[in-house]
């Protein structure tokens, strides 16, 4: 596959790895300047995001999925973000 995973399932579990990182950096950059990201829990609409991404794509999350998909979406990272829809 072009982006190098090995079959559809790589790609599904890699889809909603990213939705969760993605969700992670967009609440990270609503952040204050100078203010840490350092969530206590989802914010509803991105553990909705996750979820429905993860169910688009025919993958099922259990509690191990989801610990490790909260460790990417608290790894938000304002630089991902901060250049979204510049020209």
């Amino acid at each position: 596959m072009p982006d190098g995973s090995r079959d559809p399932a790589d790609f599904a579990r890699l889809y909603v790895e990213s939705t969760a990182r993605l969700r992670g950096d967009v609440a990270a950059d609503q952040c204050a300047p100078g203010e840490e990201w350092a969530p206590a829990d989802w914010l509803d609409g991105d553990i909705t995001a996750v979820r429905e991404a993860a169910e688009a794509v025919g993958v099922e999350l259990d509690g191990a999925d989801l610990r490790r998909l909260w460790a990417l979406y608290c790894e938000g990272n304002v630089s991902r973000t901060a250049t979204f829809g510049a020209r």
